[in-house]
């Protein structure tokens, strides 16, 4: 649970034939990242590790992996926008692939973020 929103968080979303470029400036820095887009997996509740985005009717899903401190961690995020286009939420998943040894520790998470769009 986060008191005070974490300042401006630009995010451009762009679809060109089949492939997708999700844009997110923060804090004066900008990270790009570029999706194959194809048909959804067999299992979409499995988050898995291979980079795609796809679409489950109104839903855009992106994911992947990535190393966070040698660990491997696979990333889905769903987003949604509101009938009117003013609000997008991103409901993130994370899942810890492997290396985690600890007893009892979650290796999946379950975040949501809603952004606001300004003009």
């Amino acid at each position: 649970m986060q008191d005070q929103p974490v300042g401006d968080v630009i995010v451009s979303i762009t679809q060109t034939g089949l492939m997708l470029k999700v844009e997110t400036s923060r804090d004066g820095k900008n990270e790009i990242a570029i999706y194959p887009i194809g048909a959804p997996p067999s299992d979409t509740g499995e988050v898995g590790g291979t980079r795609r985005a796809f679409w489950e009717g109104p839903i855009l899903v992106d994911e992947g992996s990535l190393d966070i401190n040698g660990k491997t961690i696979g990333f889905r995020e769903s987003r949604t926008a509101s009938p009117d286009g003013a609000e997008m939420v991103v409901e993130t998943t994370l899942k810890v692939q492997h290396g985690y040894e600890v007893k009892g520790a979650l290796t999946i998470v379950n975040g949501k973020n809603t952004f606001v769009r300004t003009r």
